[in-house]
């Protein structure tokens, strides 16, 4: 988003204890809590707070929605949902494509781990034709 949208401001909000060293370079710079101000969070890959790591409280006040690949629950954000996606990272590739965004190495990089992971290394039975040709999509960028 902040490549193909320089003049917003973009966070990532991870308190840094959570933070899996293994991953920094997907996350990039992350702040611990959400800014003062804001127009809006984007929950990716959940639509429930409680799977956040933060209070459910910290959102009080915020335009806050989703963009998840799970199933529906009645307190659930509204947003974007595709239960038939095999990975979240599908959905945000898709996205990406329709609106005409570039889709750098760094980052396609990051979305291909997303399918990879969500499906198992490819073994899982979410595996279909839509995450492969993804897959593929991805590896050429």
């Amino acid at each position: 988003m902040q490549n193909n949208y320089p003049h917003l401001v973009v966070e990532v909000v991870v308190p840094p204890e959570l933070t899996d060293p293994h991953i920094v370079w997907i996350l990039g710079k992350t702040q611990p809590c959400l800014p003062q101000s804001t127009d809006l969070v984007l929950l990716l890959d959940t639509s429930l707070l409680t799977r956040t790591s933060l209070p459910v409280e910290a959102f009080n006040g915020y335009t806050v929605i989703s963009i998840d690949h799970h199933e529906d629950f009645a307190e659930a954000v509204q947003g974007y949902r595709d239960n038939t996606a095999p990975s979240n990272t599908i959905i945000l590739t898709e996205m990406a494509e329709f609106l005409g965004w570039t889709i750098d190495s760094t980052t396609a990089t990051a979305l291909l781990m997303g399918v990879y992971t969500d499906t198992g290394g490819f073994i899982h039975r979410n595996t279909d034709a839509r995450a492969l040709s993804t897959a593929a999509r991805l590896l050429d960028l």
